[in-house]
């Protein structure tokens, strides 16, 4: 990734993203970023401390960053003698809420994401023992732009999109191979609903239905297509009512034409129809 700078004292350190990981915790999302900083002058900075923390933000687009999570450093963190190297590595985490990836990924709608790194930091010189002074404070900001590729790598980590599929079993029985090429498909929707392509997402969902339930327009005849007899139809009456439906709005996204060109395809849409199939499979499949 590309590379930013911070100013400590007279030195100025080029910051580069090494790596960005994502880690599941008990209710909670982690995000941990390596990087290595190199000072373009090591004289000052040779076997300095640093302590250091500060703010994680986010943006989009054009938009002005919006305050995310708090920094954290992960392990202690200094400047190597020089005999030992000029770089060194800087752990930070932050931890994410399922509500704030939830807002975040509404914001982001597929596109491209940027992390702004607010720090504030000291630098301790000298010995170590306890009455090492703090020799410099600083503070500054790094920005690091993620791609859609760079930022599902992390959504993965997090198993962020797996979880609309957890309600779906995967069971043995007459129809186990069926379910299983539906839940292939579905599978095939929340990719694409990740990188911001709501349309292949909802037609993704179309085929889901085609394959999991099949040419069933033949059954309930007595309903008709606006369900007429409703009131006294059984159970798996109005849940065959209720797949034709799916099937009509995901029919949109599948089929383009003279009615449906026009239709605006947003990922509110792509999830309700992902969460909707879902939970029918899982129904099927039980």
């Amino acid at each position: 990734m590309e590379a930013a700078f911070v100013r400590i004292g007279q030195s100025t350190v080029r910051s580069e993203l090494t790596t960005a990981t994502g880690a599941r915790g008990v209710g909670t999302y982690r995000l941990a970023l390596n990087l290595e900083w190199s000072p373009t002058s090591f004289d000052e900075l040779e076997g300095a401390k640093i302590l250091l923390g500060g703010e994680l933000q986010a943006s989009f687009a054009q938009d002005a960053p919006l305050p995310l999570a708090q920094l954290q450093a992960i392990y202690a963190m200094a400047f190597p003698s020089r005999a030992h190297g000029t770089s060194t590595r800087i752990d930070l985490g932050a931890n994410l809420s399922a509500a704030q990836v939830e807002a975040l990924e509404h914001d982001r709608d597929g596109g491209p994401i940027k992390l702004h790194l607010n720090l504030q930091g000291g630098v301790f010189r000298g010995a170590s023992d306890e009455t090492t002074p703090l020799s410099l404070v600083f503070s500054d900001s790094l920005v690091y732009r993620f791609r859609p590729s760079d930022w599902l790598e992390i959504l993965e980590h997090w198993r962020y999109a797996q979880g609309f599929l957890i309600q779906v079993p995967m069971i043995d029985g007459p129809d186990s191979g069926r379910i299983k090429s539906a839940r292939a498909d579905l599978e095939q929707a929340i990719q694409h609903m990740s990188e911001g392509r709501p349309r292949e997402a909802v037609a993704a969902c179309r085929d889901a239905l085609e394959i999991a339930f099949g040419d069933d327009s033949g059954q309930f005849l007595e309903l008709g297509y606006k369900a007429p007899g409703i009131e006294e139809a059984g159970k798996d009456a109005r849940f065959w009512l209720v797949q034709r439906g799916l099937r009509a709005v995901a029919h949109a996204a599948k089929h383009r034409d003279g009615v449906t060109a026009d239709i605006e395809w947003e990922r509110r849409d792509a999830r309700a129809l992902i969460m909707m199939v879902s939970a029918l499979l899982e129904r099927e499949s039980a």
